[in-house]
């Protein structure tokens, strides 16, 4: 069973559905209630293969360190945590927006890894040289010049000199298949090979040796000075000696673990004060405050961590020119998005946003547009989810991101094409009550989470100011 507790990295991608379905059917419960409170259920996204795993490798890791509790004799250290501790850890996964912005990748050491995998040109050509990136998460595609593994080719074969009237050399391809050598001399006319090397054309004649690439081309009389001699021919796949080449590579990028802890004093009297008042314990509330405010503290850092890396910008005025309306000259806030959204295209190839990060006043904007919608809890949180735009959802993060600044987030390009990695060693945990020493009345809670939290691909966010 331990062999299915693995980092994201170490997992291949299509046997993800069927880890994902182990899980379900080993946290039924919890996987149920995440799937319904999940923020990805609040903007109409389904809960991926990825997301599942990540959930389930969290519990797996609170039931091994149980087990290792029990087997040290240990276990009843931790009181009532074992019974609730699936659900807290669910219900703090679910109510967070890291999993809107981050990547889910929980590790197996508190030292763990990032792969990115790259691929690159092995050869010079093709619109590359020897050693290009020509696809990687972590910038735009090179494309090239789309001849990369074509077996049609064009070249120069000289340019006329206005005295010389033969031209030769030899093609660095080959060989070439028989009635596919075309020549072009602008001004002088055009000619083919006949499939036994000669070539035939209007105003020249010549030669090509198929095996060796070597031509001749032999011109009429003296053409005006300075044409291009030039030639499309087809490479015969069947003899060539190899074919264009890629190679893939993997980019590492190390992530550590730090911790995160708070506790919290209740005293006895307290307790059975909000006890008779609201008919429930004052620890069970401070556990949950404890939860939430951790959930809090990493939704923070994720923000800023994704804000700091921001590329590129774009603007955009509130302030209408003259003669249009405010209403007229909001509509103009489309381009702005769309102006933006083309920086992201530049940087990283992404298409468009998926995410909005907004200070406090930027949400203001939104939130007067006709198709935003408000989620139904944005009145609980400073940084959280706010509402959605066209169904893109809108984190507003006051006091965190600069009040008129917009950053567009894109991560749905994979678990690898995502702007920032979280990466939880111990999850979420929830002590049982201790005692004070010095006052038995007076008891403390504590929880803590150990994780990794950091910054993937900078391309894949950009800002709008709006002035």
């Amino acid at each position: 069973m331990s062999k299915l507790i693995k980092t994201l990295t170490e997992v291949n991608e299509d046997a993800a559905d069927l880890q994902a379905n182990f899980y379900m059917d080993k946290y039924t419960d919890q996987v149920s209630a995440y799937e319904s409170m999940s923020m990805h259920s609040r903007i109409n996204e389904s809960v991926s293969p990825f997301e599942i795993m990540a959930l389930g490798q969290q519990l797996d890791q609170f039931m091994n360190y149980r087990d290792f509790c029990e087997t040290q004799g240990s276990l009843a250290s931790l009181g009532s945590v074992p019974a609730i501790a699936l659900d807290v850890i669910t219900a703090s996964l679910g109510n967070s927006i890291l999993p809107l912005l981050a990547s889910m990748q929980p590790m197996a050491e508190e030292h763990g890894i990032v792969y990115y995998k790259q691929i690159q040109a092995v050869q010079t050509g093709n619109g590359y040289t020897a050693g290009d990136n020509i696809s990687t998460p972590l910038a735009r595609d090179n494309v090239g010049d789309g001849t990369l593994g074509s077996m049609r080719k064009q070249s120069t074969l000289g340019t006329t000199t206005g005295v010389v009237l033969t031209y030769s050399g030899t093609l660095a391809l080959h060989p070439l298949r028989p009635y596919y050598f075309n020549v072009n001399i602008p001004g002088v006319g055009t000619g083919t090979d006949n499939g036994t090397g000669q070539i035939l054309g209007f105003g020249f004649s010549g030669t090509i040796n198929y095996d060796t690439g070597a031509y001749v081309i032999n011109l009429a009389t003296a053409a005006t000075p300075g044409i291009t001699i030039s030639a499309i021919y087809d490479l015969d796949v069947d003899r060539l000696s190899g074919l264009d080449k890629i190679k893939g590579s993997l980019l590492t990028k190390d992530i550590r673990a730090e911790v995160w802890a708070l506790a919290a004093d209740v005293g006895a009297f307290a307790n059975f004060a909000f006890g008779q008042r609201f008919g429930r314990s004052a620890l069970d509330e401070v556990a949950s405050d404890l939860t939430n405010e951790l959930s809090r503290v990493l939704n923070t850092q994720a923000v800023l961590r994704i804000v700091a890396a921001s590329t590129g910008s774009a603007t955009w005025s509130k302030t209408p020119g003259s003669g249009v309306s405010y209403a007229e000259h909001k509509l103009t806030f489309v381009d702005a998005i769309a102006a933006a959204e083309s920086n992201l295209h530049l940087n990283s190839g992404a298409n468009s946003a998926n995410r909005y990060i907004c200070g406090r006043l930027a949400a203001s904007v939104l939130r007067g547009l006709p198709n935003f919608v408000l989620d139904p809890a944005a009145a609980q949180t400073t940084v959280g989810l706010y509402g959605y735009l066209d169904g893109i959802p809108v984190i507003r993060a006051t006091g965190i991101v600069t009040d008129y600044d917009m950053h567009f987030v894109s991560n749905a390009g994979g678990y690898f094409n995502t702007p920032l990695a979280y990466a939880p060693f111990m999850p979420l945990m929830v002590t049982d009550t201790v005692k004070s020493p010095n006052n038995p009345f007076s008891s403390t809670t504590a929880a803590g989470i150990w994780a990794g939290m950091i910054s993937l691909n900078n391309n894949l966010v950009t800002k709008l100011s709006i002035t």
